[in-house]
Parts: C-alpha cells; sequence; structure tokens
C-alpha cells in the first residue's frame, strides 16, 4: 500500500481524510469553514459541479471529482460517443469527459475520471452497462493526459468483491496514479460490502493509491484505512454542524451538544467556547462547532492509523 504521493513539491502522505466544500453559495457555511481546512487537513475534494464556480483554487492539494453522481438524477441518460460516453441530465446539462479532464489540469492536483454510479440493488445488465462505461471513460483520459503534474485517478464502480476485481483488472494495466471507488455511499449502513469491494480491488492493485468517496465516519473510514484505502472524502463534518451536532472522539459517532461533552474535549474550539455558544444557529457559531467536528475526525484518524 503507498505511504505517500508526490504532487509538484508537496508530498500528500496516507492515510488521510480529505474534507469537502462546495462554491457557489449554495452552502453558505462552506464559504467560512473553507479558509481553515488546510490547517487540518493537506487535500480538500471539490465535485466538479461546485468546482465551475470557483475562483480561486484553495490552500492546499485539491482533488476534484468527476460529478459522475448526476448520473443517478432521474432523466439522466448516457450519450455514446463511441471512445467515451457523456452524461447528460434532464435539464439538459452535459458531463463531457473531456470537458472535465481539461477543467481537472487546469485547477486540480488530483482528478477522478467521469463514471457512472451504480446504486444498490441495481439490475445487473444496467450495473454492468454502467461499469462498462465508466472502464471506457477511464481509459480514454488516461490515453489524454497531458500535464504531467496532475495526477488522474481512476474511477471504478463495483457492486461486489468480484466485480469489483473484474474491474480493477481492466484498468491496471494503465498508467493512472490511482483509483478512486465510487457509489459507496448509499452501502454505508452495510460496511461489510464495502469492504469486500475494497479487497477485490486490493487483490489485484496492491501499490497504487486508492480512494473512496464519500466516507466521513470516523469507524469506517478507519476500518477502510486498515483494509487498504488511502483516502476518503466527506462532507458529513460540516453538514452535522449545520444540524448543531458534535463528533465524539472517543465514541467516534455524531451527537447533539451538551456541556459536558465540551468540557471533555482538548480542541482550541472547546478550549475556547461553551456547549451555549457551539449551540447557537449563527453562521459563526455554526463554523465554530464545524472546526470542532474536523479538529476530532483528525484526532480519531490519527490516534488509529
Amino acid at each position: 500500500m503507498t505511504l505517500s504521493v508526490s504532487i509538484g513539491s508537496a508530498t500528500l502522505r496516507f492515510p488521510t481524510f480529505m474534507p469537502v466544500t462546495t462554491f457557489g453559495g449554495k452552502f453558505p457555511l462552506d464559504e467560512i469553514v473553507r479558509p481553515y481546512l488546510s490547517r487540518l487537513f493537506p487535500a480538500t475534494m471539490v465535485s466538479y459541479h461546485y468546482a465551475q464556480q470557483m475562483r480561486k483554487k484553495p490552500k492546499g492539494v485539491l482533488f476534484i471529482d468527476s460529478g459522475g453522481f448526476a448520473s443517478l438524477f432521474e432523466g439522466s441518460e448516457a450519450i455514446d460517443r463511441g471512445e467515451f460516453v457523456d452524461i447528460k441530465t434532464k435539464e439538459g446539462d452535459l458531463i463531457s469527459p473531456p470537458d472535465v479532464l481539461a477543467f481537472q489540469e487546469r485547477w486540480a492536483d488530483i482528478g477522478a475520471t467521469v463514471d457512472f454510479i451504480v446504486p444498490p440493488n441495481c439490475p445487473l445488465d444496467e450495473a454492468k452497462r454502467r461499469q462498462g462505461n465508466s472502464i471506457t471513460n477511464a481509459i480514454w483520459a488516461i490515453g489524454r493526459k497531458r500535464k504531467s503534474a496532475f495526477l488522474l485517478y481512476a474511477s471504478i464502480q463495483a457492486w461486489d468483491r468480484q466485480s469489483a476485481k473484474d474491474s480493477i483488472e481492466m484498468l491496471a494495466g494503465y498508467p493512472f496514479d490511482g483509483f478512486a471507488l465510487g457509489g459507496m455511499v448509499p452501502r454505508i449502513q452495510r460496511p461489510d460490502e464495502i469492504i469486500a469491494i475494497v479487497d477485490g480491488i486490493r487483490e489485484v492493485e496492491k501499490e497504487r493509491p486508492l480512494h473512496v468517496f464519500g466516507i466521513g465516519s470516523p469507524k469506517l473510514a478507519t476500518r477502510l484505512f486498515a483494509a487498504g484505502v488511502d483516502s476518503t472524502d466527506s462532507s458529513s463534518y460540516v453538514r452535522a454542524a449545520a444540524d448543531g451536532k458534535y463528533l465524539l472522539t472517543n465514541e467516534l459517532e455524531y451527537a447533539l451538544l451538551t456541556e459536558d461533552l465540551v468540557t471533555q474535549c482538548s480542541c482550541d474550539v472547546c478550549r475556547k467556547h461553551t456547549a451555549a455558544y457551539l449551540g447557537l444557529e449563527s453562521e459563526t457559531n455554526r463554523m465554530a462547532l464545524a472546526l470542532h467536528n474536523l479538529s476530532a475526525l483528525n484526532q480519531c484518524l490519527n490516534r488509529r492509523t
């Protein structure tokens, strides 16, 4: 398993968590939390959908995904262009591999290829079609990568150990800088399935970095790291803060705030503020709660990796 990867003059050490942020104002709390992210974690994740509204690159390593989640939108369809496959939404928006790759090479340090999410209980024929489209797009993109300092991860879609093994066997012979497993968020309540999929990938590809999209649970993230995953990402730290929830470092789960919880925490936020302050609903107070959640997540993962 890879312990680190060089990105320009920086070194990204694994395992690591990548906090997700957004641009465009849909989630105002993200705007005020973002300047603090690089103080706690070396990399930030932004979806291609929100990254298109970015005007300034965040500090640290930036990972931009492909926006493939749009393949799950009602009315979305696959448009086969021969060499690659586009995603077209019901509203007419187009997520095209050439556009995504060009944008990623302009802005990102790491990017993932355009994939078609395979949801749980997807009919087998449709699951294989989506997986095949994802493989096609990955192979197209690696042949068009031009910026040497940019790291391109092949997106993987799988629903069990064998399908994961089948996918990685198709991709492992190409010079991808790493791999990124998508479609796992709907499977969070079935963590053993996710671990089995990771095991299938690691059975074939043992060295290059492996990222899993959308995992912010410290319990599951630590299990994934132990299974050979190098990085995960999530916006759970800030979404929980928006709901007034506080990450417990020992229990590795979120809970509603109480005064005794805050007095037991040694992070900078909890040393400065009371539960009453963190529980207020203004953006400044919610920002402080989000920073506690990030600090606690950092403590959880450092303690267990």
